[in-house]
């Protein structure tokens, strides 16, 4: 009897130690997990979501719109599919007068007050150098600002970009300690007070700014 108390005593504190050891290592793994989660969360955070300044990939914004207005409504899904046929053959165009524009520059390198124009460098075979980090709020150090400069008069860059809803100290700082001047060039965040009494669209701010582009590139 002794022996089997014995035995069963050492069999549940066998037991009992297994499940604190399955405890502790799920324990490590969910934190693990929340590093993990974390870590991803940190990356997401530099995700870049300026789609829109690339007007062939607005295209597939106005195709995911009509989709979801077309089940939502199926009575009028002729009209939507119609109004994306429309708008897309604007953004067609607006694509081939970048494309038409940007044929033959002297330079190729912009300077953006922030990393807002990826996907359009990508798209147009720019170089895009901005002043700032995604977001537009990121500050630049004294450091940076100093290479900015010196960037720009090494490279023969002619114009830095300000935008229409950011104060545009930092880009007229260094405009004028590099004696070059600044231009509006818009990542379409947004409309001013004008623009929205206006109702400006997308096509019209789109084509500002390549105004704006053919002069800093030089273009023919």
């Amino acid at each position: 009897m002794d022996e089997r108390g014995d035995e069963e005593e050492r069999g549940d504190e066998e037991e009992r130690g297994d499940e604190e050891k399955n405890m502790d290592e799920r324990g490590d793994e969910e934190e693990r997990g929340d590093e993990r989660g974390h870590h991803a969360y940190d990356r997401d955070s530099d995700y870049d979501p300026h789609v829109w300044l690339d007007p062939v990939l607005v295209k597939q914004q106005v195709n995911n719109i009509r989709d979801a207005l077309s089940e939502a409504d199926p009575d009028n899904k002729d009209h939507y599919f119609q109004n994306a046929v429309d708008y897309n053959a604007k953004l067609d165009a607006l694509d081939q007068d970048i494309r038409d524009t940007l044929s033959s520059c002297r330079h190729y390198t912009i300077v953006p007050f922030h990393n807002a124009f990826a996907y359009f460098g990508e798209r147009y075979n720019l170089e895009i150098v901005p002043l700032s980090g995604l977001s537009p709020d990121a500050e630049a150090t004294a450091v940076e600002i100093a290479d900015f400069i010196d960037f720009v008069q090494d490279n023969d860059i002619t114009v830095i970009f300000s935008e229409d809803l950011i104060d545009p100290r930092l880009a007229e700082t260094i405009a004028t300690e590099a004696g070059v001047q600044t231009l509006l060039f818009s990542p379409l965040e947004g409309l001013t007070v004008e623009e929205a009494e206006n109702n400006t669209t997308y096509i019209e701010k789109m084509k500002n700014n390549l105004i704006s582009l053919k002069t800093a590139l030089e273009c023919q």
